[in-house]
């Protein structure tokens, strides 16, 4: 067995998984019954875990640090709610060479999602964003060249696997979405059990010809449905050519009978036949879910034995499904039918599409086409989906006391066990995303109109956007002239308006996070709302963007949120930032880290969904304000306006910027496919200027290329800038520690002094305002020495001699990772500074000083504010610190 090696989990183990609280410990134990050593689940304080108990589970750090004090041979990733899958390869790997037998190679190809080897070396773990179609399964694997152990088994809950770290380099690093693969993996291991178990139900007449069979099947009830996909007519199902051609073999499995054989057969003549089909995975795999757990058929009189009676047939084929309970038929023959085979029954019986779920949260997409939204499903509404496709029925005793079998309405308690099963039912197709505008999904393959299988993806095509033609040529043109009449403060926040638009068509193609765009001015009226509605509302998604207030308490945004994603939102304003606040939001911050799911609260419902996130979000407000850690997650677009009063504005070239926007939705849509196009065909270059986005850098890297190629390059270079000027913690402690260094050097203070030198300089706020001196210095302690403690603020950080209530603080030099001897010298306290700094700020906006070079002036007040225009030698120090306050809001970007 490998050596555990912690340090391989951390570097190498997706961050989506290890951030949840799903980690137990392992150790190899000889189990009484069993021939071989089992590896037995432990809790981090050495009791028996359970992958059933979440309470016995525990955060990756904790249970890394109970494995390195001994005694546990590893860690294991439990699954839990369905959100993940994993598939066991056993008996595939030479451990020695890495080899990987053909089977198993086969079924990493198809998945394409974080793969590792096991403990042993001898198998691999596959973990994929999946729910299985049944419960889980593991199958002994009979290919050639197989050894005589291998396997494969499936589980999306209530089982672990243990983690080494030892990642497969040939697959993606990340857990990638993969539904249709692993359904087809896990079909392919029920057909083959299938093929040898299962007995033989009742097939259909044999003397039926198929064109008689046909003919019955196209004047049935449902005729016509089943004319329109023997036809070819995908319609019904958005589109999608893999849905239609499982609801054909789905039909064609009642009257064909269990007839593997006739059912290819007819779908051979029928208009949905295509290249495809002559696959054996995937015709194997469409023909095996259809007739998975049918249990009747077209000419049968009675279920098939073992079925649990769960359905009964009427002449001409019309089928009934019992409602749950106990049943006498008019042969006298008992049918017990449970909740569970009810509520699969019923399932099995609404046609793909009819409904859709988000996590466990069950829903229709309703509106017309290019307005459609999800919408949860009440217990009330699916008595009526139910009742519309499905007849439910029971066995009663008529007067002459002779057993009938009587239609029922389905009703509410039978409705809430089909939302129950629906939440998890692999039959329910799965919904990520629902847009009215092209994007692009894995791989950027834009996605096609209709629900696409493969990523959850809904693209609801408006009428007026089909047929859509890439164009690049004059694409920069068309978006420059969409923005015009914006007064942007610089080109940098004009081009980060258009890296805007290209995020809301690739989102969905992005593997990673993506972060804010904040629209942002020293006025109001500038024209930070219509812009965002301009360039993203109506020229991207064909309508204004509903402004959100952000929210008092972080429970209120939390739920704000989680309603936004469960109505199926790809874009969303948080509008009107308060002045002279400091955004400071826990989940704000956690919006744009939370990739690729979101667990939040609900409004008036007590759950908390785990749902796909897929929102651009766009903040606005003057003279924002922001901590570190929200600056950090955001793009400035800055906008200057020309005088005071910017609503008296005439000079328009669009008068109507909206209405134009409108007008112009398919051609701006065009180039920014275009724009795409032209990138992906010149092989997704990467944009010389380089620049990144720490914790954002797929999303970074894949927008700049894209606006790079086509001579956009001054995207993202007043980044630096904002956040330098937009962190107010961090710019206060700029000011604190040039002024303490100049006041005290490096010799001991007192807490007290501190205290002293921010009063004077008017900083820390949080500090300042407290009544009394001892809350002041209570807030001292937490809000500004302790967060300084090893912190490197320019040149300096701060220590402490740590005795206690008598402590003094110092400062100490800090020299920067790398530097040496030829470090530059510490400058003197006196010596020339240059306000502008040589602190590699980026952009064009040179001109403007940003909060941190105006505030470390104070320390050199004799010399001149430069383009700033402040007074060359102000009266006082706060004074100066006033000014800075009252100027640094719009001198983000």
């Amino acid at each position: 067995m490998n050596a555990f090696v912690p340090d391989l989990v951390r570097e190498h183990f997706p961050h989506a998984l290890r951030v949840l609280s799903n980690w137990v410990l392992w150790r190899l134990e000889q189990v009484p019954g069993k021939d071989r050593p089992t590896k037995v689940p432990y809790t981090r304080r050495g009791s028996k875990a359970s992958s059933t108990n979440s309470g016995s589970w525990c955060q990756l750090d904790d249970a890394l640090a109970a494995q390195a004090k001994g005694g546990y041979d590893g860690v294991g990733f439990v699954f839990a709610e369905g959100a993940f899958a994993g598939i066991d390869l056993d008996h595939c790997r030479d451990p020695e060479t890495g080899a990987i037998d053909s089977w198993a190679r086969a079924v990493l190809d198809r998945l394409q999602s974080y793969s590792e080897a096991s403990p042993s070396g001898t198998g691999i773990h596959v973990i994929v964003q999946a729910t299985l179609p049944g419960k889980g399964k593991k199958r002994r694997v009979e290919a050639n060249g197989a050894q005589p152990d291998a396997a494969i088994e499936m589980y999306d809950r209530g089982r672990y696997f243990t983690v080494t770290g030892c990642r497969l380099a040939e697959y993606p690093a990340t857990v990638e979405p993969r539904q249709d693969a692993v359904t087809a993996v896990y079909e392919r291991m029920a057909a083959t059990k299938r093929t040898a178990e299962r007995p033989r139900p009742p097939s259909v007449p044999g003397d039926i010809s198929d064109a008689a069979l046909i003919e019955k099947a196209m004047t049935a009830k449902n005729g016509d449905a089943f004319r329109r996909l023997w036809q070819g007519d995908t319609s019904g199902h958005g589109g999608d050519d893999s849905a239609a051609d499982l609801a054909l073999c789905d039909r064609l499995a009642f009257w064909c009978g269990p007839d593997v054989a006739r059912i290819d057969a007819l779908f051979r003549q029928s208009g949905l036949y295509r290249e495809k089909w002559d696959r054996d995975d995937y015709r194997n795999a469409t023909i095996a879910k259809a007739l998975d757990g049918r249990t009747e058929f077209y000419g049968s009189r009675s279920p098939a034995p073992g079925a649990g009676a769960a359905t009964a047939t009427q002449p001409g084929g019309d089928a009934y499904v019992l409602i749950p309970g106990q049943h006498i038929d008019g042969d006298g023959v008992l049918h017990e039918v449970g909740t569970d085979d009810f509520a699969k029954t019923v399932l099995d019986r609404l046609p793909l599409g009819a409904l859709y779920r988000m996590d466990f949260v069950v829903g229709e997409i309703v509106g017309d086409p290019g307005t459609r939204r999800f919408a949860e499903v009440t217990d009330h509404r699916l008595r009526t989906v139910v009742d519309e496709h499905v007849r439910l029925a029971k066995w009663t005793k008529g007067k002459d006391d002779v057993p009938s079998r009587t239609f029922v309405a389905c009703n509410r308690d039978q409705a809430g066990l089909l939302l129950a099963a629906a939440g998890a039912s692999p039959r329910i197709q799965e919904l990520r995303l629902l847009v009215h505008h092209p994007v692009y999904v894995s791989d950027f393959v834009l996605a096609r109109p209709g629900w696409n299988p493969a990523t959850g993806v809904f693209y609801d095509e408006p009428p007026e956007l089909r047929d859509l033609v890439p164009r690049a040529e004059g694409a920069v043109e068309i978006l420059r002239d969409l923005s015009i009449d914006f007064p942007f403060k610089d080109e940098a926040s004009r081009q980060n308006a258009y890296g805007a638009m290209v995020t809301a068509v690739i989102r969905p193609a992005i593997a990673g996070k993506v972060p804010f765009h904040l629209a942002m001015s020293s006025l109001e009226r500038t024209g930070k709302g219509k812009l965002i509605d301009t360039v993203v509302g109506h020229a991207v998604l064909g309508r204004a963007i509903a402004p959100m207030q952000p929210g008092r308490t972080e429970e209120e945004r939390e739920k704000r949120i989680t309603s936004l994603l469960l109505q199926g939102e790809t874009v969303v304003h948080l509008d009107n930032l308060a002045v002279g606040e400091v955004l400071d939001s826990a989940s704000l911050a956690s919006l744009a880290t939370s990739w690729p799911l979101w667990r939040g609260r609900t409004l008036g419902v007590s759950r908390a969904p785990l749902l796909p996130n897929n929102l651009v979000v766009f903040l606005s407000g003057n003279n924002p304000r922001t901590t570190g850690e929200i600056a950090k997650r955001t793009v400035p677009i800055a906008l200057q306006p020309k005088d005071d009063h910017p609503e008296d504005r005439h000079d328009f070239v669009h008068p109507d910027a909206e209405g134009y926007a409108k007008s112009r939705r398919r051609a701006v849509l065009e180039a920014l496919l275009g724009i795409v196009e032209a990138w992906k065909a010149a092989g997704c270059p990467a944009a010389e200027h380089r620049r990144t986005m720490g914790g954002f850098e797929k999303w970074a890297a894949t927008v700049g290329g894209i606006l790079a190629h086509v001579g956009l390059d001054e995207w993202m270079g007043n980044y630096r800038t904002w956040v330098r000027g937009a962190d107010e913690w961090t710019s206060d402690a700029e000011v604190l520690i040039e002024a303490w260094e100049r006041e005290f050097g490096t010799a001991p203070v007192k807490p007290k002094q501190v205290l002293g030198l921010i009063r004077d300089l008017e900083v820390f706020p949080s500090v300042t305002v407290k009544d009394s001196e001892g809350a002041q210095f209570s807030a001292l302690g937490k809000r500004v020495l302790t967060p300084l403690m090893d912190r490197p603020v320019g040149m300096w950080r701060v220590d402490t001699d740590g005795k206690g209530g008598s402590k003094y603080y110092f400062l100490r030099e800090h020299l920067p990772t790398g530097t040496g001897a030829g470090h530059a010298p510490r400058r003197e306290p006196d010596g020339p500074h240059d306000p502008e700094g040589s602190e590699g700020l980026e952009g064009s906006g040179a001109n403007v000083m940003c909060a941190h070079a105006q505030v470390r002036t104070y320390a050199h007040a004799h010399e001149p504010w430069g383009a700033a225009g402040n007074p060359s030698n102000p009266a006082d120090p706060s004074e100066t610190r006033r000014q800075t306050r009252s100027s640094t809001g719009a001198c983000g970007a």
